[in-house]
């Protein structure tokens, strides 16, 4: 395997080309075609055709040139080669410090796989003014993509290390407006709040917050202060808190306690006074089920393969089974706030749901949920109990070929049997309908605790007009 150390420079995408020892020789265009699959071959030939993709700071003339340690490659397509985004965001708060804005349902936070400048931290800066910083400096916690505690603690240190202005200093050159640093991170689907910071030191005082958010479940990460201006070293801040917004499909009400899973009461609440506690731990499914050199090999050619996640219970899963899966603990805790019907369209009750996310693992909102037999509504992956449709299902629907229905997800396609042709598109879902509804963070510079909050069903409702005839149970 091939280690890369790659970074955003500019406008473009600049990679430092690492091997292990005893590898042998790799061609540019093996490199690239493998390391970045959005890409074909033929694909990345293209656009080293087009000049694209220089390496050491020369054009790449020769597709074939075969890499060498330490060389940087640097890609910078034009804008237009990227997928359309929606570029629309809602500002709650910009300072010195920090920008935190609501972002739509249809763009990245930060550069990642086709997406190089129609991310977050790109098109905020450029509509208010600022310089971007694609690749923010700040903590990944992400509750679809990274573990959270272990990559914010790891940017709390580069941040802390890093040279730079004192807090709300502007840290660009040559008189240039503060670069933007992504704290914390939602999926390309997921609309709502994001905080991104415009030092190095606020996004240092951030992301310790972030880790500590992310580390509450598990305790994998103990706070021992930020480095602050000077060399002083100030007390750690109180974890970040945010919950998140999401429409269900099922009645998460009717949801019975199980091994991973207990309702809990909830104290000052008179409305609802439960909540769902899931504690199902998640690991890679295809790990999971290679129990043989058949399933290897299948696991070997399945494209979603690092993708499908799954979740296990103790004393219910195969031990063997969640070893192979590296499954890690995974603690979210959902609380209804409102059950619906949809007069006229498929039999099924819909549940808008505020959750309280411990941890950051892989698509652990939209597993937790499916696992519990109410899949988030839109989801392209995940069905009712926690499977995935079949691979051919979700490459179409991820290619914008085909959509995903209310009747789908309340009559999931699986591998015999396949989604049967609907002519009624009335209740097409747009995305998976996932929203980061409020966000807490001690601030960077006044050291207050400051609250944002933007619902999400209205967010919901705006791309999905048969919403509007939702009838509360």
């Amino acid at each position: 395997t091939v280690s890369v150390l790659y970074w955003v420079s500019g406008m473009g995408r600049e990679m430092r080309y690492s091997a292990p020892r005893g590898a042998p020789p790799e061609t540019a265009i093996d490199f690239l075609a493998r390391r970045f699959t959005y890409f074909t071959a033929d694909d990345w030939r293209r656009q080293i055709e087009r000049g694209y993709v220089r390496v050491n700071g020369a054009t790449l003339e020769v597709p074939e040139q075969v890499l060498r340690q330490q060389d940087r490659l640097f890609y910078e397509p034009p804008r237009e080669l990227e997928p359309d985004v929606d570029r629309t965001f809602t500002v709650l708060a910009n300072d010195d410090a920090v920008v935190v804005v609501s972002k739509s349902g249809n763009i990245p936070v930060g550069e990642g796989g086709r997406y190089s400048r129609n991310v977050l931290t790109r098109v905020v800066p450029e509509v208010l003014g600022l310089r971007a910083e694609g690749h923010g400096a700040g903590g990944h916690d992400k509750e679809e993509g990274k573990d959270g505690a272990a990559s914010a603690k790891r940017a709390c240190a580069e941040n802390a290390a890093a040279p730079s202005g004192g807090m709300g200093e502007d840290v660009g050159r040559g008189g240039l407006p503060p670069q933007l640093h992504a704290v914390h991170r939602l999926d390309k689907e997921t609309s709502g709040l994001v905080v991104m910071a415009k030092t190095r030191d606020a996004a240092a005082f951030l992301g310790e917050q972030f880790a500590l958010h992310a580390a509450q479940a598990s305790g994998s990460v103990k706070s021992t202060g930020v480095v602050a201006p000077m060399g002083a070293v100030a007390a750690p801040p109180e974890p970040a808190a945010k919950t998140y917004d999401v429409l269900l499909v099922g009645d998460l009400a009717a949801v019975a306690d199980a091994p991973g899973r207990r309702w809990q009461a909830r104290s000052g609440d008179e409305a609802h006074g439960r909540e769902l506690v899931v504690e199902a731990s998640i690991g890679n499914a295809a790990a999971a089920n290679a129990d043989s050199a058949a399933a290897l090999k299948a696991t070997a050619e399945d494209p979603l393969a690092k993708l499908r996640m799954a979740c296990f219970a103790d004393g219910v899963d195969d031990a063997a089974a969640i070893s192979r899966a590296k499954s890690k603990v995974a603690k979210s805790i959902f609380t209804v706030v409102q059950r619906y019907t949809l007069p006229g369209a498929v039999d099924v009750t819909l549940t808008l749901a505020k959750v309280q996310l411990f941890t950051g693992r892989t698509h652990q909102i939209r597993l937790h949920a499916a696992w519990c037999g109410c899949p988030v509504a839109g989801d392209k992956l995940y069905v009712s109990g926690g499977g995935t449709v079949p691979v051919s299902t979700y490459i179409a629907r991820a290619r914008g070929e085909a959509t995903v229905t209310l009747k789908d997800q309340t009559s999931p396609a699986t591998d015999s049997a396949p989604a049967e042709a609907d002519a009624n598109t009335s209740f097409v879902v747009s995305r998976h309908l996932l929203h980061s509804a409020s966000l807490a963070f001690t601030h960077p510079l006044t050291k207050e605790r400051v609250s944002f909050a933007h619902p999400g069903l209205p967010c919901f409702a705006a791309e999905n007009p048969w919403l509007a005839e939702l009838q509360p149970l």
